[in-house]
């Protein structure tokens, strides 16, 4: 299996779709399986939730960004929910996680049933998005967890949380000019 390194921008790009994915599906607060997406167990990838205090990288050889208040690293995980993983990152704001995302190895092609079948298990039946084809969602609290199995991309955010690091993000784009 390759390994793909990627770099900062590039993370941040794949962030930023998923979490307009994220954003667009956002809304449900009923539970109605295969509409709306609450569970009541907290969510979480790979023992990582939103929230979680977090002021450095798991391997320090790993951090991809350090920013101000953000802190970004790559995580060394190699498979989630049985699929492979070219790459896993956490960004942290404040010393609190707000995103875990993982890039999934697309060899059934666009398609993920394992992954989503043990997140299923996990945390419940996920709502699927009629907006957008091949995404399904979980949602407790501000914390949303999408698959988006065309993308190959599972993204676990905190929607307040990932709305003040873009907040941050641009403040300090605003006094680096």
């Amino acid at each position: 299996m390759k390994r793909y390194i990627i770099g900062e921008e590039t993370m941040k790009k794949m962030m930023k779709s998923t979490a307009l994915l994220c954003v667009l599906l956002s809304g449900c607060s009923t539970t109605i399986p295969g509409l709306t997406s609450h569970t009541d167990v907290p969510l979480e990838l790979k023992g990582y939730r939103t929230g979680m205090a977090f002021s450095d990288c798991p391997s320090p050889n790993k951090k991809v960004g350090l920013q101000g208040r953000r802190v970004a690293c790559v995580l060394e995980d190699k498979s989630l929910g049985g699929a492979a993983v070219t790459y896993g990152g956490v960004v942290a704001l404040d010393g609190r996680i707000v995103s875990v995302m993982f890039k999934l190895v697309q060899t059934g092609g666009f398609s993920q049933p394992g992954v989503i079948r043990s997140l299923t298990e996990k945390f419940g039946p996920p709502a699927r998005a009629a907006s957008h084809a091949k995404a399904v969602f979980w949602s407790n609290g501000d914390d949303q967890l999408t698959v988006n199995e065309i993308a190959g991309e599972v993204m676990l955010v905190d929607l307040k949380g990932l709305k003040a690091l873009h907040e941050a993000e641009a403040k300090a784009g605003k006094s680096d000019l």
